[in-house]
């Protein structure tokens, strides 16, 4: 690995130029395309940047993963009681 420009540019053993993998450039151009959605976002909402990261990955984020685990528990208990009915 080898740093330009302040980014990562990995090596090609084989090429006669520095070329990046298919993988970091798709990795790249998703990381691109987030960063432009939270823009476009943080616009449409009148926030900065730094505020609608926040609250997507800091406010949101948990409570969805919260809801998500509580839900997960309410069917594992409703997929035991009718375990048992069926057994009865």
């Amino acid at each position: 690995m080898q740093i330009v420009d302040g980014e990562t540019i990995a090596l090609c053993i084989n090429c006669k130029k520095n070329t990046q993998p298919i993988k970091l450039k798709n990795m790249n151009k998703a990381f691109k395309f987030c960063v432009d959605l939270l823009v476009y976002l943080a616009a449409k909402c009148h926030m900065t940047y730094e505020e609608i990261n926040i609250w997507i990955f800091v406010i949101i984020g948990p409570i969805v993963f919260l809801i998500l685990i509580w839900i997960i528990y309410r069917q594992h208990l409703m997929i035991n009681s009718l375990k048992l009915s069926s057994v009865a």
